[in-house]
């Protein structure tokens, strides 16, 4: 290599022949190399060895001479640039040098690990104009796919020879001209160089994220083309040396404002940060040492008013994009929704896109992650996967603040407009906030009766403002066990007390305020101290009831068929409810506060008074006998049809004072044994009997009361007629509902039909979002009604919204070991299912409901990364079924088994990702050859063989074994669409890959091993596989205890373990990972009885498993110990 500081131009005239002779010079570009400016040589370190040739001789560098050549004449001099650039990119590769994994985590891929800066090097020892031509290649990586990049390339290399052409014509000439001219660069070649800039591009961009997303928010607002110019060569050559001398300019410390838009197309590419200035905003304050203090760029940010674009735009005729056809006009842009973003950052649009369609106007994105949050808490740790995947991105929305919150929420808004259909098409999505705004399931979901009452008030309040108390009637169910009943107790001082209250209430009209003492003692008296035996106090303060009853005396005895089962007396008595709070177990104590220990119970429940603000106004109870079912006199149960006379009262409560209700009400056990029901007014003490509301025709949509004159027993059906209905309107009308008298539903109907009705948000019959907000806060959702919702109705459990949910959750669940990966933002605008890697994962089976999402097979795995990476690319999840790894962009995809020791934790489908690339454009699928060779064993190699005896020591005589990895020529395009058709560049290509074995610098042979794993080692009852963790006592096979009936050889070389012994061997491999794998997958290639051990081979189990498998079996056993 020869070392030139600088290349001198000759000049010099000449005629026509000369110049033909110049023409045909054979220059050798790999020949020149200049030494890196001090500010590159971090770059330089980061390189592995192999890498670093690569970019200092190899095929990147002669590609960087090359294309310095031919744009050096118009790249304008910035060495502060030059100087910027190089610091920035050192102490990108410095902080990972810090930060790096260690080089037994890379294994094979050690040379392709890590920043790829091969570009930058190439170009740092070539000359300050191939540092141009880096910058150059960054700017087109940042706006254009790789193929189109390619294609600028090579239409701009092809106008700039032409030029240089026209030039070598004139009279005066130099011979870097003609060179120049006469340079050539294969497609393949570009890609190489597109492929290492891009690369870099995006590492850098992780390296720099806060100052990136503080630049992206701000061009958001720009909306500028880069450039006008209908000619490509044009328009990039002019963007180009723009943003050259712009840099320049702010890296002098002269402020810029901006008439060109290559400034900031400077900005987005080549990480250097000037602080930002525009109208009518706070200045983006970057901070970044490399500019002098108060240099700053000032944007103009009135874009085009007649576009709808966001950023910096560029358009551009490519017309070296297709073998055949007119070129191709493609457009791209640069802005937040054009960015990379992590997973993370995917949930957030996610999340935008769940609630595009809960309101009218979509919740805010805080409002909508309060929601998440809380529903989230309410399943008390056992949340749907999907929905733990939402939780981070609501929690992540809450907790972040400034520019993150900023980035946050317009990835939100992008999930809401741009990603609406990303899950389902958004006229199939469930009712807002996953089916809860549906009245009828979230009062069905609501726990309390009481909160069900206040939920039924609220919207009655508001639908109907000036209806009467006998409009609208609210029926809830109330389930027996939510209530305390008391059967009669025989008369004493507690009954006198309550028949007391009964004659004053007679007199007055109403009961007189009773204390908190006076609750306190009628409880303890009927559920300890009264009167009477335990029973009569039966099921006072059951567990979990928020209600008790005090009785007194009928005011009238009645004939009934039933009897109370204890006392003897008449069960047909009325109750008065009063409210209470849970009751609460305390220790009974003498007035001196000592315990009582003798007596019924060494605790008694005390029952607190409610807040009155809790307290509903209108009740109904059902009473009983206080049995479980009824009995007639005989004890026999009573039929279904004559459970018919019990009574009810009805009054309403005001605060802690109560109201003697004037008349009672007659219960019908007929359809609605076990409902309760409110009149809607608070202002209204009416009340009916309930035996003079019924269901007519069996229709629970409708209620029918009838007129005071029909009686119980001889109602007919015509009497529904003689009524008055009242029609179901709102809720559940199987249990929590609001039933409204017709007109009053036709006047509402008729204001909810005229203009502009969708926007009137107080009529729709739905449940505000801040309603089952509060209901999850308070716990008030019972989260088991929801899910039996969806997993019993097949058109909720095959919803295209939950299993793009479930399938989400799956990729979730993957990109959680991927460490930073990114995804293409063009899969925000994509319906997720129609991603073919989701074909297979067969959702509609899935249990959308349960804990533990779906995990990924190796194969689905590659496939979902290669569409998300991409954007675009959808392969079946079949087509990765050899495929060992994936490069694409600065991340490695590696299958697990070929980075971890064989006998680990069997995890054949785990996906690990290095920082890195292959090398090679687009994505890259490497696949193993179909017949991987292995090195013959010498016939000299006999000098160095020992058939040493195993003596039970575990050592490892394989040190200098490592893999690596290397490529044949063979690739092959992978069809990824019809719209990919007669395109010059794939996309996607499988790439025959060498996993080789070396003993030192000595090649032993190739590895397929995916296909030896497969067939060997991942299945515990496979005849290759034995994995050695045995419970016996310590019995290694040694002198004293040698295997009877064959000796054991010790395999501590290669040579050794090619030239198989015709006895069972020990490969002394101990804690060398990259050994044992390749001595696993080399033995089961050739019909080896591979068996891995985490161990001494045990004497004990070698009997087992001669046993198990014969001689023959453990003749050949191979053991990797």
């Amino acid at each position: 290599m020869v070392q030139l500081g600088k290349v001198h131009n000759s000049v010099f005239s000449g005629i026509a022949e000369a110049t033909l002779a110049l023409a045909n010079v054979n220059f050798d570009f790999s020949l020149v190399k200049v030494n890196a400016p001090v500010e590159f040589e971090a770059v330089g370190h980061a390189l592995s060895t192999f890498r670093r040739d690569l970019a200092e001789s190899g095929s990147i560098h002669i590609i960087a001479r090359k294309l310095s050549a031919i744009f050096e004449a118009i790249v304008p001099p910035t060495p502060r640039l030059y100087e910027a650039y190089g610091r920035r990119a050192s102490g990108i590769c410095r902080h990972y040098e810090e930060n790096e994994p260690g080089a037994e985590r890379l294994g094979l891929f050690a040379d392709f690990a890590g920043p790829d800066g091969m570009s930058i090097w190439a170009a740092a020892t070539s000359g300050k104009a191939a540092i141009a031509v880096h910058l150059l290649a960054c700017v087109l990586a940042r706006f254009w796919k790789a193929a189109e990049a390619i294609s600028i390339w090579e239409e701009i290399i092809s106008v700039r020879k032409k030029l240089l052409g026209e030039a070598a014509n004139d009279e005066t000439f130099q011979i870097a001209t003609i060179l120049a001219s006469q340079v050539s660069l294969t497609r393949e070649q570009l890609a190489e160089w597109d492929n290492s800039a891009r690369a870099w591009l995006r590492f850098a961009d992780r390296a720099n994220d806060v100052q990136q997303t503080k630049l992206k928010l701000v061009i958001d607002e720009i909306q500028r083309p880069i450039d006008t110019k209908s000619s490509l060569y044009e328009s990039v050559i002019d963007a180009w040396t723009v943003a050259l001398r712009g840099m320049e300019e702010l890296l002098k410390g002269a402020s810029q404002g901006v008439s060109h838009s290559g400034l900031i197309l400077a900005l987005s590419c080549w990480h250097l940060y000037p602080d930002l200035s525009f109208e009518a905003g706070a200045p983006v304050l970057q901070k970044d040492e490399l500019f002098p203090r108060g240099t700053t760029v000032y944007l103009n940010l009135q874009g085009n008013p007649n576009t709808n674009k966001r950023g910096i735009y560029w358009s551009l005729s490519l017309s070296h994009m297709r073998f055949y056809g007119a070129p191709i006009w493609s457009e791209s842009s640069y802005a937040t929704d054009s960015s990379r973003i992590s997973f993370t950052q995917l949930l957030h649009a996610v999340l935008g896109s769940t609630s595009s369609q809960w309101t009218i106007k979509s919740p805010s994105p805080l409002d909508a992650s309060r929601i998440i949050l809380a529903m989230f808490k309410s399943f008390e740790g056992n949340a749907p996967a999907w929905l733990r995947m939402l939780e981070v991105a609501a929690a992540d929305m809450l907790d972040s603040s400034d520019t993150a919150r900023l980035l946050n929420m317009k990835l939100y808004r992008v999930g809401q407009e741009r990603g609406a259909s990303m899950l389902a098409d958004p006229r199939t999505h469930p009712l807002p906030v996953f089916g809860f705004s549906d009245p009828s399931l979230f009062l069905r979901s609501l726990k309390s009766p009481e909160y069900k009452l206040k939920i039924l008030r609220k919207y009655a309040e508001r639908f109907f403002p000036m209806a009467n108390g006998r409009d609208v009637i609210l029926k809830i169910n109330c389930p027996q066990s939510r209530y305390a009943q008391l059967p009669p107790v025989p008369q004493d001082s507690f009954y006198d007390d309550i028949h007391t209250r009964t004659e004053h209430t007679a007199t007055s009209g109403a009961f007189p305020a009773i204390t908190s003492q006076d609750r306190h003692r009628t409880i303890t008296d009927a559920n300890v101290e009264g009167g009477g035996s335990e029973s009569n106090a039966r099921d006072v303060c059951s567990e979990g009831l928020r209600y008790t009853v005090t009785l007194h005396r009928a005011e009238e005895d009645r004939e009934s068929p039933f009897t109370e089962h204890s006392q003897g007396e008449r069960a047909d008595l009325t109750y008065d409810a009063f409210f209470f709070e849970q009751p609460q177990e305390k220790e009974r104590v003498d007035s001196k506060g000592t315990p009582i220990e003798n007596g019924p119970a060494g605790t008694v429940s005390e029952v607190q008074p409610m807040d009155p603000s809790t307290v509903p106004r209108v009740v109904v109870f059902e009473a009983t006998d206080g049995r479980d079912t009824l009995s007639d006199k005989d004890g026999n149960p009573a039929p279904e049809s004559d459970i018919y006379d019990e009574y009810i009262s009805a009054f309403p409560l005001e605060g802690i004072h109560a109201h003697r209700p004037k008349s009672y009400l007659h219960w019908s056990y007929r359809d609605v044994c076990d409902d309760a029901c409110f009149l809607r007014s608070d202002d209204h003490h009416v009340h009916f009997k309930a035996s003079d509301w019924i269901f007519p025709d069996n229709n629970i949509n409708s209620i029918a009361i009838l007129p005071p004159d029909s009686r119980d027993d001889d109602r007919t059906s015509n009497d529904c007629e003689l009524g008055v209905r009242r029609d179901f309107f709102f809720g559940d009308p199987r249990s929590s509902a609001m039933f409204v008298h017709p007109d009053l539903i036709a006047q509402f109907e008729a204001a909810t039909t005229g203009p502009r009705w969708s926007q009137k948000l107080n009529m729709r019959r739905e449940i505000d979002l801040i309603d089952i907000e509060e209901a999850f806060c308070s716990n008030q959702i019972d989260m088991d009604m929801w899910a039996s919702d969806i997993e019993n109705r097949p058109e909720k459990r095959q919803s295209l919204y939950y299993q793009s949910l479930a399938a989400l959750a799956s990729a979730w669940n993957l990109y959680n070991d991927l460490g930073q990966a990114t995804v293409h933002p063009a899969i925000l605008g994509r319906r997720f299912l129609d991603s073919a890697w989701t074909k297979s994962l067969k959702l509609e089976f899935a249990p959308l409901t349960h804990p533990e999402c779906r995990t990924l097979t190796r194969q689905q795995a590659f496939a979902c990364i290669a569409e998300l990476e991409t954007g675009g690319i959808g392969l079946a999840s079949s087509k990765f079924e050899s495929v060992m790894a994936m490069s694409i962009g600065e991340s490695i995809y590696v299958a697990g088994p070929l980075l971890q020791d064989p006998s680990g934790p069997r995890e054949p489908d785990k996906v690990i990702r290095l920082d890195g690339n292959v090398g090679k454009s687009g994505l890259a699928l490497m696949i193993p050859p179909a017949e991987p060779m292995i090195s013959k064993s010498n016939p000299e190699s006999w000098l160095r063989i020992d058939r040493q005896e195993y003596d039970g020591q575990l050592q490892d005589c394989f040190s200098r074994t490592s893999l690596h990895l290397s490529f044949t020529d063979w690739s092959v395009p992978v069809g990824t669409g019809v719209a990919e058709r007669g395109h010059r560049s794939p996309e996607a290509s499988l790439v025959e890959t060498l996993v080789s074995v070396f003993d030192g610098g000595k090649w032993i042979g190739d590895l397929d091993a995916l296909t030896a794993l497969r067939r060997g080692c991942s299945q515990p009852d496979h005849e290759f596989f034995y994995c050695h963790t045995c419970d016996h006592e310590l019995s290694p096979v040694d002198e004293d205890h040698s295997y009877p009936n064959a000796t054991i050889v010790a395999i501590k070389s290669w040579d050794e373990f090619l030239e198989r012994p015709n006895s069972p061997a020990v490969v002394m491999t101990h804690e060398n990972w990259e050994a044992r794998l390749a001595a696993t997958v080399m033995g089961v290639a050739r019909g080896d009885r591979v068996f891995l051990c985490r161990g001494a081979v045990c004497r004990d189990c070698l009997l087992k498993l001669e046993t198990f498998g014969g001689e023959n079996l453990v003749k050949r056993a191979l053991f990797i110990a």
